[in-house]
């Protein structure tokens, strides 16, 4: 086998792949253990004459050495440098078939991987490859410098005359400044804290009250249709005619049923206006006139979303429609006012600025959150009908 290392590989054989890595070309060890036995016996008699042959010498080993790919695409072997970086292979000599197979360094560092140009080590693909390696190189990190106002503190406790100092003390010790830091911030919280108990509230009596009182209402609405739907007695003494003033019911009791077509409302009136009356429901004046009889028929309720919230819409025109046992009593709007709560003659049987008749009158406060004044919607009987022939036109639109 000729070791020259501008030879070119003999015919038949694999060339090694255009690769970075190492490679040596070994001969496979197919069907030929007529060589092998041949070549071990030459080495062996050699041996045992004390004689060392040279020519088996040189047909049993072989240096393997690492290709090195060049621009023609051509394989060389190159001669290995003066060191132990070599490896020693048993060789069969006339074989046609052969592999490749990765050298094996012993002892000593793989050599650098050839440049990409397939220049020798110093050459201009070396440098190129050193610069390309010194950019990638990760540098060594700069010292830390200490920030202007940055505070150091110590990993492990300090030893003092007194004992151990806590490595946190400097920053926990009291001073005018933590006193402070401290009252400013408990201040803080306790005014986010007041600031959330504010907001519940305010969703208590927006959504949670409403809640209750829409049950309520439909709790009282169906005791009310099942009483009046019971069939009346025979009655004793003469029937009460339109403007008689029938005894009122029991405080709590109900009374009617109020619809505010602008509002989209209907709420079952009970009797009396204390606070216990009124918490579910909007209540009437004791003393004041039923529905439909000559007078004053006055009701009050809370400024709350479930009742009166938005009765400042009401407007001159509008209807409000009173259902009783046996009928319906339209209303028509003639005056909305705030007053003081003081005025009382609202719900007089002829309030100021009205005509003498069938009125109605819905008192509550004055402005939303608040009861320093008295928002007051006044009206008139405008018509009525029996409650068998159906609700009335007014309902409808």
């Amino acid at each position: 086998m000729s070791t020259d290392p501008n030879s070119a590989p003999p015919s038949g054989r694999h060339h090694a792949p255009d690769a970075d890595d190492a490679t040596a070309v070994i001969p496979r060890l197919i069907e030929l253990s007529a060589a092998v036995q041949s070549l071990v016996m030459r080495t062996d008699s050699a041996a045992a004459r004390e004689e060392p042959s040279a020519e088996a010498e040189h047909r049993a080993t072989i240096l393997v050495r690492p290709f090195v790919p060049v621009n023609d695409a051509s394989t060389v072997i190159r001669t290995p440098p003066a060191s132990d970086d070599t490896t020693v292979l048993p060789v069969v000599p006339d074989a046609d078939e052969t592999t490749v197979l990765p050298a094996v360094p012993l002892g000593n560092p793989a050599p650098a991987p050839a440049a990409a140009d397939g220049y020798d080590d110093g050459g201009p693909g070396a440098a190129a490859a050193a610069d390309a390696h010194n950019k990638t190189a990760p540098e060594a990190p700069a010292p830390t410098q200490r920030r202007w106002g940055a505070q150091i503190v110590p990993l492990r406790a300090v030893r003092t005359s007194d004992g151990y100092r806590s490595v946190h003390s400097e920053l926990t010790r009291t001073t005018v400044g933590t006193i402070v830091r401290a009252t400013v911030r408990g201040f803080g919280e306790a005014m986010i804290t007041f600031g959330l108990v504010i907001l519940m509230f305010a969703a208590y009596e927006v959504w949670g009250k409403t809640a209750i009182i829409d049950a309520h209402q439909e709790d009282m609405n169906r005791a009310l249709s099942q009483v009046w739907d019971e069939p009346t007695g025979p009655t004793v003494g003469p029937t009460p005619t339109r403007g008689a003033n029938p005894l009122a019911p029991p405080p709590g009791k109900a009374v009617a049923r109020l619809h505010i077509p602008r509002l989209h409302k209907e709420w079952v009136v009970v009797q009396g206006v204390a606070p216990r009356d009124i918490r579910y429901a909007p209540g009437h004046y004791p003393g004041t006139a039923m529905p439909g009889q000559a007078g004053n028929f006055s009701i009050a309720g809370h400024r709350i979303p479930a009742i009166f919230w938005n009765l400042d819409d009401m407007r001159s025109g509008d209807k409000v429609v009173v259902e009783t046992r046996d009928h319906w009593y339209v209303y028509e709007v003639t005056h909305v006012v705030v007053v003081k709560p003081t005025a009382i003659e609202v719900v007089s049987p002829v309030p100021p600025g009205e005509s003498p008749g069938n009125l109605i009158t819905l008192t509550t406060c004055n402005p939303k959150f608040d009861n320093y004044q008295r928002l007051i919607v006044h009206g008139t009987l405008l018509d009525d009908q029996p409650r068998s022939a159906g609700p009335p036109s007014a309902l409808e639109g």
